[in-house]
């Protein structure tokens, strides 16, 4: 049988086990000498591929025309990757040829998104690493975790390139150039991996292109303007640029970053969890808005995607392709205000308020409820008073609220007519002074 016809004789969902003898002929396209693989290897045919795992390391290579006596083996599919499991390499195994290299398939992402090329050796040329990965190796040995780094074409489309901490060149630093690749598609569920055999075959020699070239700056406050009352998609060949100054790192915001460049602060919302992770707080960013969406929540402008039709987070698989690091590392001071100060442009920035304190009738209780997101009140010495929300997943919603009074630093918010701040940290309700008098 064909790898093709195996996988229609045992159709997703299913599993069987062989008994008689029925074989399939096929070549090594991967194997597990470099550490990249354990126990299993790729193989394929001319039309097809599939993952062999077999009962004991070693003993079939790259290159190895083989023939599978399928006897008490088993088909099935793992994670929607197909499977021919259980081979044992001298029982079930006769080496017809060595030597015999398979032809990677020169394709793109696109097309490989399309499952078209599952299990096989594959090509991509004109590609690069994203500036963020640029800087770390291929996987860690030292801790023996896998390395997950994404790969862009011009068009912003991205892939990941998934590397065992065991592998040989776990701890080879990434290219900094464009180039060609060739790797074996993998899949986990609907996710596209790609699994490298060699690092001599990421050819990344030619200078790396922008993503941004041609693109025109404009500022968040621009962009605010572009907003017309209902969500729609952004096609002009724009970008902003702007400094995180809130990530999800405490948990008040969920997956969500605060970005202000001067001019003004809107909250980037995308589809990915623990973001501080890669956009710290103080990380200058760059959105590239074409194919973005603008939308509103409470009457506040945000940047987004789309979901079930509706305005919703940027897909994580399309943050690559849209934002990329320009700074690290810089400081964020907040602006001095009082309370009857705060206006509308100063929704989307880290603001510090001082000599104020929590109401007295809300001395004793939590930043938040269980169960819900809460608001509590913070007033200054003359009464003048303002929204403190706090969500119920932030690490700090079960601390009580400081009862004296000092300094607050937050993001400005504002939902519908009121104002709302959102703390980020703890530490920065520094409010253990004498309370007003």
């Amino acid at each position: 049988m064909t790898i093709q016809g195996l996988q229609d004789f045992c159709p997703p969902g299913n599993i069987h086990k062989f008994t008689g003898d029925t074989s399939v002929v096929a070549v090594v396209a991967m194997d597990d000498k470099s550490g990249n693989l354990y126990k299993e290897v790729f193989i394929q045919d001319a039309n097809s591929g599939a993952v062999a795992r077999l009962q004991s390391s070693g003993g079939l290579y790259q290159g190895d025309s083989i023939y599978i006596n399928l006897k008490g083996t088993t088909l099935r599919r793992y994670r929607n990757l197909f499977q021919i499991d259980s081979v044992h390499v001298d029982k079930n195994v006769v080496k017809r040829a060595v030597g015999k290299e398979v032809e990677p398939k020169l394709t793109t992402i696109p097309d490989l998104k399309a499952w078209d090329h599952t299990a096989q050796l594959i090509k991509l040329e004109n590609v690069q690493f994203v500036v963020s990965d640029t800087s770390k190796t291929y996987a860690d040995s030292e801790n023996l975790e896998y390395g997950e780094l994404t790969l862009q074409d011009e068009d912003g489309n991205t892939v990941m390139v998934r590397t065992s901490g065991y592998a040989k060149f776990a701890d080879t630093k990434v290219p900094n150039g464009m180039g060609s690749i060739i790797a074996i598609a993998s899949r986990y569920d609907d996710d596209l991996q790609l699994l490298i055999r060699s690092t001599d075959e990421v050819v990344f020699n030619q200078p790396r292109w922008d993503m941004f070239e041609g693109y025109s700056r404009i500022t968040i406050a621009d962009y605010k303007e572009l907003y017309t009352g209902s969500t729609a998609q952004i096609t002009d060949d724009i970008y902003v640029e702007g400094v995180v100054i809130s990530d999800d790192e405490s948990g008040n915001y969920y997956k969500v970053l605060v970005i202000n460049d001067g001019t003004s602060g809107i909250e980037v919302k995308i589809n990915q969890t623990s973001l501080y992770r890669d956009y710290p707080v103080g990380t200058k960013i760059k959105v590239r808005l074409n194919g973005l969406y603008i939308g509103a929540y409470g009457g506040q402008v945000q940047i987004g995607g789309l979901y079930n039709g509706n305005f919703g987070n940027i897909d994580a698989s399309q943050i690559a392709a849209h934002i990329e690091i320009s700074e690290t590392e810089l400081e964020v001071v907040p602006t001095l205000l009082t309370i009857d100060e705060i206006t509308d442009e100063h929704i989307g920035s880290l603001i510090r308020l001082d000599n104020v304190e929590f109401i007295s009738s809300q001395l004793g209780q939590t930043f938040a409820n269980e169960g819900s997101a809460t608001n509590r009140t913070l007033k200054d010495c003359s009464n003048n008073q303002i929204v403190v929300r706090t969500s119920n997943y932030a690490e700090f919603a079960d601390a009580t609220l400081p009862s004296g009074n000092g300094t607050f630093i937050a993001v400005l918010s504002k939902y519908n007519a009121t104002y709302q701040l959102y703390l980020r940290y703890l530490w920065d309700a520094d409010l253990f002074g004498e309370r007003c008098q």
